[in-house]
């Protein structure tokens, strides 16, 4: 046995020393044609400076090669398991299939397409260890293109802070703006771990699992950018965006969590305007910023396969009354305009009356001081001279 060899077995046997000190993290990466990022994806797990993780790879039945890039990664790597699903599952489904095979005391979501900081599980682990009551944590995130650039830093909140796990979802369904994060940001124990994602979601099944995780505790939020989610032209989040089918997991959450919205003599709103604003504010993104151009086969098709799961006249019906309010608003501001048109209209004629009038008193004083003129150069104004200023002499003295 050579030297090089002793130190190897030194290593690993320092290795495991510490991995017994720390709580073991299952990683949960499920894996659909991938693999164009799935290498960058798995070294990042590799170079965490947490050492106790098992990576749990679930290839849902790609057809690129993804199941090669992942087999290797394993063959080389023991705290890997791979394997490829017998069907297709879907992304919800695969991830309850990594999460039923894990076997740590963390469950850490991670995605083909993102990245972690090589302290990424370090500092989830102390954070979450460090206040037992938070039953999940997000981290922040560095948004990177599809060649690893780095473009921006999202934040959900100034500080790092904990929340009361019920009121992050009251703020959620108050307006339609999430701060759980995607899967890559999120970490929780396996005890919260309960039924894994809702399948019947299209993209909003991990939002909707952030908040039932939460509420069962404390939501923590670590703003500490761990985290790169990529932004490119393939990814799962623009293929829920092309066929419209973001728009039925929106209305299963207002259904599921309206029950935040009632009002102190518990009445709940007809309409919510919050919600149909971030499903505008969505087509918006798609089509301004994303450049997706959405065809009526791909959306009709959606709709038609899921009307057994989502209440689309529920959903006809909230745009209805929305647009109905914004009509009845339009109409006041069009009244209130005109009502100040009128008034700009007397103003304006007031004004004109004024002109009208000083343009006559100033062809008047014209008038005048023409007939003065007139009068100053007369001959009798001459022949008069002498008794002007006699007259004004008696005045002086």
């Amino acid at each position: 046995m050579t030297l090089l060899d002793l130190g190897a077995i030194l290593k690993r046997e320092v290795d495991c020393a510490k991995n017994m000190e720390q709580k073991k993290v299952s990683i949960c990466l499920p894996v659909y044609n991938g693999a164009k990022y799935l290498s960058q994806a798995i070294t990042s797990v590799l170079n965490q400076t947490y050492q106790n993780w098992e990576l749990l790879i679930a290839d849902d039945c790609s057809s690129d090669q993804s199941p090669e890039i992942a087999r290797q990664f394993a063959k080389d790597e023991p705290r890997i398991k791979f394997w490829i699903n017998a069907k297709n599952a879907g992304l919800f489904a695969n991830y309850n299939i990594c999460m039923e095979k894990s076997t740590g005391d963390f469950i850490k979501p991670f995605a083909q397409d993102d990245l972690f900081e090589k302290d990424c599980l370090t500092r989830m682990v102390a954070e979450l260890e460090a206040k037992p009551e938070a039953t999940l944590i997000t981290a922040a995130r560095t948004v990177i293109d599809e060649n690893g650039n780095a473009t921006g830093l999202e934040r959900f909140y100034d500080q790092t802070s904990l929340f009361k796990g019920t009121d992050v979802i009251a703020e959620y369904i108050k307006t339609f703006k999430y701060r759980t994060g995607t899967p890559s940001q999120v970490m929780f124990r396996r005890k919260d771990m309960s039924t894994g994602y809702d399948t019947s979601y299209y993209l909003s099944g991990d939002i909707e699992y952030s908040y039932r995780i939460l509420e069962k505790g404390s939501y923590l939020y670590l703003n500490e950018a761990l985290v790169c989610f990529r932004r490119h032209g393939e990814s799962a989040t623009v293929s829920m965006l092309k066929d419209m089918s973001f728009v039925s997991d929106s209305f299963k959450l207002f259904n599921k969590y309206r029950h935040f919205l009632k009002d102190e003599n518990g009445k709940l709103p007809l309409v919510h305007k919050p919600m149909i604003d971030s499903l505008t504010a969505k087509v918006n993104n798609a089509i301004c910023e994303r450049n997706i151009q959405y065809s009526d086969s791909d959306v009709h098709g959606k709709l038609a396969a899921d009307e057994n799961k989502v209440n689309y006249e529920f959903a006809a019906y909230q745009v209805l009354l929305y647009a109905a309010e914004l009509s009845l608003e339009l109409d006041r501001l069009r009244a209130e305009r005109k009502h100040q048109e009128e008034g700009i209209a007397q103003v304006t004629e007031k004004f004109s009356a004024l002109q009208k009038e000083r343009e006559e008193m100033r062809a008047r004083l014209e008038n005048l001081e023409n007939v003065m003129q007139d009068l100053y150069k007369s001959q009798s104004w001459r022949l008069t001279e002498p008794f002007r200023k006699i007259k004004n002499s008696l005045r002086s003295s």
